[in-house]
């Protein structure tokens, strides 16, 4: 089996079943530059696996048996222990030295001597430089974590060990003669069984299933694995008044099968940072929760974990493709047991729920999704406000206690009834700003280094969303460095009485208020004053500024320079002009007249495509309400993309939206991308695809400014006037537009949601109208979820 051979895991096996290896000797038979083409098999893990499986399938000369001969061991106890190191995926060259002196009898003092502890964690100290016992107890703790995998604990505990064998080593050695003593050691004097077993919690069994029968997590106290049969004893629980909710470890199987799990360690400020020692080889590397790249299985997370000292926990990533929702209800256990409102959600929800890492929580875990639209629910579960509630279905990751609340089902049960309810009462609507508006980066940094400008808007929001805090200068200052490589800081644009309220990352700066992710741009706008809350996005032309702010603190983000004939503009006329079709037509014939008069098979391919793609652009400018100017100008932009080789490739239909946006945006009557799409029955992602083609590879417009790519959301009143049937009415577009000015907005991709939201309380303050948040919705194109989440904000400015 694949996943016998130590450094390779289940994740890694998989991988190398893919690529074709079925066992062992498939390994070992290849050569360490053929196993490094499988995914997830670096150059040290490829050096790793092969010594083990050459020894698994009994090579005759191998690392091991050089090994064993040299120092006179026995050839199985060598594979045994370097079996523990390549696990750690310290690769055969590394691990010389310590297997040598592991079974040398003639060292004396040597930290290999300290087998209390597993021959890895020597291997560490020695890679350090602590080659004595002696150096081990004079080290400081902090001396000590410098080697890799020694946290704090472990160090302590290495120093008192060292001591005490320091203290007696001598006599030991004196007064040691029995050799039925020395004939169950290696030739160090070492137990040959099980050396891990002390310092990694190791639970290995008879079968060499570490995990059988495992459904709980690790105990932190004794690193011992909770199993089904086993109960808790409520004297063990830590304080807290939990015992009287607890059963034995338990987690529901949906999740045990799925491989999303992941690790995760707190911080010493309290936050929970995922890792995956399995993918990076540090078991205190910070790593991505989110990317399927640092997932394993339930059994590998939990055999990491036994093996670790660095108390790690079990977390779990929740995905919108796995079908399971999270409910997190805060500070519901009162007085040892919960509050009536948490008991009530939990009865409802009637699924697995486990006590929360603080005690005082609970989790509860089922299965179903939100609306597309609703990236999350949260809200109040008292009066008070002090016990809330929060559901999720995506992109989170989640600790997992295994702290089964009693009386709560075993397994996921479907809670789409209590989610419908949960909307209906509060909910919060997805909004990407407009550096994540198109979804991943197109281009990687080294590429977006080479570009000094661009006609591409996407690679200045890709520039933005890739800068790191490495990358500039802050001038809110470090207050805190910490052990996992993270920093604080003391933010500059808000008094902080910790002096640690902003806390920053590998990639990404976290408002610790409210655990709020920022980007680069962010944080330069707060700084500078740009922008005053860490809930807002820079917009318009704030936007622009603080991108000259940014490339100031030493970003590289490219200058836009877009590039196209002069745009047309139009007033924002009410669209009753009729728009002559032929003119159309020409427009998209490269300018030629479409002939009327000839045999279709007398056109050339261009002309017919004008007379099919006609009625398709008419009906679409109808349903928008374009005037005739912006739909000509539309089918101009379609003809430059087609003579410059972009329309191939996709529906001519996405050229068409394309085309569509840039044109509406020049005239000052933008469209929703959405709304566009909708006429045109294609996918926005596609048009917008299209649209950034248009802008870089054609001449589409020298005077089209940076900041007309980014719609400001008073610029879409006109159009939902039109859509609710009051074009007409001046009065209430101008109080809709005060509304949307006095009003901070979050700079989300969406600015219809906004629009909306502000038209509504408008029409319900006012006498002169009658509208339900449905009505609304229908005409913007979005739910009354959304008019629901952006109304309150324009209910409270002054002028309304």
């Amino acid at each position: 089996m694949l996943d016998d051979i130590p450094g390779i895991g289940e994740t890694r096996a998989e991988a190398l079943r893919t690529a074709g290896y079925d066992g062992a000797a498939d390994v070992a038979a290849a050569s360490a530059c053929q196993l490094r083409q499988t995914p997830k098999i670096s150059e040290t893990v490829a050096r790793c696996i092969q010594a083990t499986a050459r020894e698994q399938c009994g090579w005759e000369d191998t690392f091991i048996s050089e090994i064993a001969e040299s120092v006179d061991a026995d050839r199985t106890e060598v594979a045994d222990a370097y079996a523990d190191l390549a696990a750690a995926l310290v690769p055969p060259e590394s691990a010389e030295k310590t297997l040598e002196l592991h079974f040398r009898a003639d060292v004396d003092r040597s930290v290999v001597q300290l087998d209390e502890y597993a021959i890895r964690y020597r291997h560490y100290l020695l890679q350090a430089g602590f080659d004595r016992i002696g150096d081990v107890a004079q080290a400081s703790v902090d001396e000590l974590t410098e080697a890799r995998y020694i946290g704090d604990e472990l160090a302590q505990s290495l120093k008192e060990t060292a001591q005490e064998k320091l203290d007696r080593l001598p006599e030991t050695r004196e007064s040691s003669s029995d050799p039925a003593a020395d004939s169950t050691r290696g030739g160090s004097g070492q137990p040959t069984t099980n050396r891990a077993s002390v310092a990694s919690g190791s639970t290995e069994t008879d079968n060499g299933d570490e995990t059988a029968g495992i459904v709980g997590d690790q105990d932190g106290e004794s690193g011992r694995i909770t199993r089904a049969d086993e109960t808790s004893d409520d004297s063990d629980l830590p304080d807290g008044g939990k015992g009287n909710l607890l059963e034995s470890k338990r987690f529901p199987q949906e999740m045990v099968d799925r491989d999303q799990w992941l690790l995760w360690k707190q911080t010493d400020d309290g936050r929970k940072i995922p890792r995956a020692p399995w993918e990076t080889g540090d078991a205190l590397r910070y790593v991505d929760a989110m990317n399927p790249m640092n997932w394993t299985s339930f059994q590998e997370a939990v055999r990491w974990q036994s093996k670790l000292p660095h108390d790690l926990h079990l977390a779990y990533a929740i995905t919108r493709d796995d079908d399971v929702v999270f409910l997190d209800l805060d500070d519901v256990v009162v007085n040892g047991d919960l509050s009536r409102a948490a008991r009530d959600l939990v009865d409802e929800a009637d699924s697995y729920a486990a006590i929360s890492t603080s005690g005082t929580g609970v989790h509860v875990f089922a299965s179903g999704r939100l609306s597309e639209d609703v990236k999350s629910l949260t809200g109040s579960l008292d009066e008070t406000g002090d016990q809330t509630l929060e559901v999720y279905d995506r992109n989170r990751f989640v600790a997992m206690t295994g702290d089964h609340l009693e009386g709560s089902p075993t397994q996921l049960t479907n809670a789409e009834s209590l989610l419908t309810r949960l909307e209906d009462e509060f909910a919060s609507i997805s909004s990407e700003t407009p550096d994540r508006a198109t979804g991943g980066p197109e281009r990687g940094r080294e590429e977006l280094r080479e570009l000094e400008t661009t006609n591409d808007i996407q690679d200045v929001f890709d520039a933005i969303n890739q800068v790191r805090p490495s990358d500039i200068k802050m001038r809110s200052t470090q207050t805190r460095e910490h052990g996992d490589g993270t920093y604080s800081y003391d933010p500059s644009w808000v008094h902080s009485e910790s002096g640690t309220r902003l806390g920053v990352l590998d990639d990404i700066w976290i408002y610790r208020k409210g655990m709020i992710a920022l980007n680069a741009l962010q944080v330069v706008a707060l700084e500078e004053g740009i922008i005053l809350d860490e809930q807002e996005y820079p917009q318009g032309e704030a936007f622009w500024e603080a991108v000259e702010a940014l490339r100031d603190r030493g970003a590289h983000i490219p200058k836009f320079e877009p590039h196209d004939e002069p745009a047309v503009k139009s007033e924002p006329a009410d669209g009753t002009d009729e728009i002559d079709e032929s003119e159309i037509a020409k427009r998209i014939n490269y300018g030629d007249t479409v002939r009327t008069y000839v045999h279709p098979r007398d056109r050339d391919y261009q002309e017919q495509l004008a007379l099919e793609l006609t009625p398709i652009l008419v009906e679409a400018a109808t349903s928008l309400h374009l005037t005739p100017t912006v739909t000509y100008r539309a089918a101009e932009l379609y003809a430059k993309g087609h003579a410059a080789g972009v329309v191939p490739g996709a529906a001519h239909e996405c050229s068409l939206g394309a085309a569509i946006r840039i044109a509406s945006i020049e005239t000052g009557t933008p469209r929703p991308l959405a709304d566009i799409a909708e006429v045109l029955d294609e996918r926005p992602k596609s048009i917008r695809q299209k649209f950034h083609r248009l802008i870089q590879e054609t001449t589409v417009s020298d005077t089209l400014d940076a900041s007309d790519l980014v719609v400001d959301p008073p610029e879409y009143v006109p159009y939902l006037a039109r859509q609710l049937g009051r074009e007409d009415d001046a009065k209430l577009r101008e109080q809709v537009r005060e509304l949307l000015d006095e009003t901070p907005l979050d700079g989300g991709s969406n600015p219809m949601s906004e629009v909306a939201a502000a038209f509504y309380v408008a029409m319900t303050e006012s006498p002169d109208h009658s509208v339900t948040q449905d009505q609304i919705a229908d005409a913007a194109g979005l739910t009354a979820v959304t008019i629901r989440n952006n109304y309150r904000k324009f209910a409270e400015a002054p002028s309304s």
